[in-house]
């Protein structure tokens, strides 16, 4: 999967309030924006939904986040395989309600449903 260079190490911010970070090539790392999480209000709980290795197309179920307002689903940007789930975040869901733009959830890589 080739990616342009505009994408290298830059952050992203969706319409539904949810940052995606690109390291190299296509990975990226997902998470919540602090208006998101204001939102929200107190995050209680998170449910990964995937395990690492599993692949999903955009629109999929990433993550469901529960809070003391709301239940929200993080859906999958664009067609990816899961690297890595935030498991940390299962212990401790201060850093995500604290510092959400530090708080990343998962890590993915981006899926080219085409070839060049």
């Amino acid at each position: 999967a080739r990616m342009s260079a505009a994408l290298y190490n830059k952050r992203v911010y969706t319409e539904t309030e949810e940052w995606i970070h690109y390291t190299n090539g296509g990975e990226a790392s997902i998470g919540l924006t602090k208006n998101a999480v204001e939102q929200l209000g107190e995050v209680v709980y998170i449910e990964f939904q995937l395990e690492a290795g599993e692949s999903v197309e955009k629109g999929d179920d990433l993550i469901i986040v529960e809070s003391v307002k709301a239940t929200e689903t993080i859906q999958a940007p664009f067609d990816l395989t899961l690297l890595e789930n935030n498991s940390e975040l299962e212990d401790s869901l201060e850093l995500l309600n604290e510092n959400p733009e530090e708080a990343w959830l998962v890590k993915v890589e981006k899926n080219d449903s085409f070839t060049l």
